[in-house]
């Protein structure tokens, strides 16, 4: 007999399920996750998702699902509110150029010496915050991710072209 298991702190989760005929994404909705209104990237037996705010990527909010013989496993951060509302955009007419952006990255002193891009993307960012409390009320700009061969990205405020964080070698760094 299968059990499930859900384990919750601030906004990050980790679910396995390991009795179920289900796919990852019949798991999701039926664990209340809205994957209908997420961007995602879907393989044979996994899934990547997404939540969206005007149809764009909310970086922060990622999930990945997987499934191997019955067992579903389930982890990454979503951003639950207690508003109906829970997520504020800040969205001028006008977004920074991205060129500027990828000159700050390349002076960027936490950047590797010799590192590929492999993708710049614009989406929303909740900045610092997103790990780090229980949301009530979650405030997201634009941003770009610049994504880099060794699996790193580097976040910048697409408003102001600021540098947010990077993420390498699986830690957030300021």
């Amino acid at each position: 007999e299968g059990t499930k298991t859900l384990t919750l702190d601030d906004s990050g989760l980790k679910y396995e399920n390991t009795n179920t005929e289900n796919k990852p994404a019949f798991e999701l909705i039926e664990m209340g996750i809205n994957v209908r209104d997420s961007v995602y990237e879907e393989g044979e037996d996994s899934l990547r998702l997404w939540q969206t705010v005007d149809r764009k990527k909310l970086f922060e909010s990622e999930i990945y699902a997987s499934k191997e013989g019955n067992r579903v496993s389930v982890s990454g951060y979503w951003i639950f509110s207690d508003r109906e509302n829970g997520v504020i955009k800040n969205t001028p007419d006008t977004l920074l150029d991205v060129t500027g952006v990828l000159i700050d990255f390349i002076n960027n002193p936490l950047r590797d010496a010799e590192v590929k891009i492999t993708s710049v993307e614009i989406g929303y960012s909740a900045g610092r915050i997103y790990r780090d409390v229980e949301h009530k009320l979650v405030s997201v700009s634009p941003a770009y991710k610049i994504s880099t061969e060794t699996g790193a990205y580097y976040m910048y405020d697409a408003l102001s072209g600021n540098f947010l964080y990077a993420y390498k070698n699986g830690e957030i760094i300021y």
